[in-house]
């Protein structure tokens, strides 16, 4: 009989081990879980905010783009109009010429 209840007490502190392993290992997992739901949300705030800059940038970019366009658009104009310029400055020169010649 005694033989009987020491098995039993011994039996007893196993399952209690035991128990206190699995609440252990339960608590454990709930950290790293924990843990990661941080992690996971931390790097979505960083998406948000990269995305945000992105449009911020994106946005920027196209008024530069836009910029780029009338400030090339104005360049060909000015350069049509020097061309345009220069070559009646020839006609004038040859011109001059001609009425110099004749002179």
């Amino acid at each position: 009989m005694e033989l009987a209840i020491t098995e039993l007490e011994e039996s007893y502190k196993n399952n209690v081990n035991r128990v206190n392993d699995v609440e252990w290992k339960i608590e454990q997992i709930q950290q790293f879980k924990n843990s990661n739901c941080d992690s996971i949300v931390k790097l979505l705030e960083k998406v948000d905010a990269l995305k945000k800059s992105s449009e911020k940038y994106s946005e920027e970019f196209s008024v530069v783009n836009n910029d780029l366009d009338k400030n090339i658009i104005n360049f060909r104009n000015s350069y049509r109009y020097l061309e345009t310029q220069t070559n009646i400055l020839k006609r004038n020169i040859e011109s001059l010429k001609t009425n110099s010649n004749t002179e």
